[in-house]
Parts: C-alpha cells; sequence; structure tokens
C-alpha cells in the first residue's frame, strides 16, 4: 500500500513537472528577488494592483464598445434591445465574477490562516484570476479592429 502510493506521488510529481515548467517560463516571476516573506506579501500585493488596474482598462474598453453599439443602433428596436442586453449582461456577468474572485481567493488564503504567507497566496490567486478573467473578457469581446489593449 505504501509503494503505491509512492508511485503514484512520483507519477503526480512526473506529471506536474512539466506543466510548472511551462507556467513559469510563459510568465517570470515579478518578485523573485523579494528576500523575506514580508517583501514577498508586499510585491504579490503591487502586482494583483496592475492586474485589477488592467482589468479594469480591458472591461471599460469592451463596455465602451458596447455602448457604442447601443448609441449606433438607436433607430433599430431590435439591434438596440440586443446592445442594451448586451451591456447588462457584461454589468451582471462583472457583478458576478467579483463574487466568484474574492470567494476562491479567500479559499485559497484560508489554507494559511494566521501564517505570514496568507496574505501572498491570496494575492497570487487574485492575480491568477484576474489575469483569466482579462482572457475571458478579450476573447469575447475582441474582434476585428476592435482591441482592448
Amino acid at each position: 500500500m505504501r509503494d503505491r502510493k509512492r508511485i503514484l506521488a512520483l507519477l503526480l510529481f512526473l506529471g506536474a513537472g512539466p506543466a510548472l515548467a511551462t507556467a513559469q517560463s510563459a510568465k517570470p516571476d515579478p518578485c523573485e528577488k523579494a528576500t523575506n516573506q514580508a517583501e514577498m506579501n508586499d510585491c504579490y500585493g503591487r502586482e494583483y494592483q496592475k492586474d485589477d488596474a488592467r482589468l479594469n482598462r480591458v472591461y471599460h474598453k469592451a463596455m465602451d464598445y458596447l455602448q457604442h453599439d447601443l448609441a449606433q443602433a438607436a433607430t433599430d428596436q431590435a439591434l438596440k434591445q440586443s446592445a442594451q442586453t448586451a451591456v447588462e449582461d457584461l454589468k451582471a456577468a462583472e457583478l458576478a465574477w467579483i463574487k466568484y474572485r474574492d470567494l476562491q481567493c479567500e479559499a485559497a488564503g484560508h489554507q494559511y490562516e494566521g501564517g505570514t504567507m496568507q496574505s501572498m497566496i491570496h494575492s497570487i490567486c487574485m492575480c491568477m484570476v484576474t489575469e483569466h478573467r482579462i482572457d475571458e473578457i478579450k476573447q469575447a469581446y475582441e474582434n476585428g479592429d476592435r482591441k482592448l489593449e
């Protein structure tokens, strides 16, 4: 039984290795030069602030495009209704996503509750989830000459 657990652990480790290497090579760690936990906590907190500002820019640019569509559809009631629905749906999706983000990252941080790593883990989660949200918005709303960044 112990041998089976060791083999399973080894397989998981070996399987995760390439995925971790790919993830690490895709985006360098901006906080690798931090020398202690307090510096890491501060650095990842700043990284999240940058990601959040980027998300806000992307979201507002997408909303600007949708508002423009709404203004252009002023005389066509069907287009106007469709454009209005798109605006309302993006707003609702963003509010729901914010709730998800907060719950997800609170849960991740709770694993380290009371420890010095808790805020770093929370910030790393916030960065990761926010970067995914940026990608989602870009995939859904960028097309042709409509670029969000």
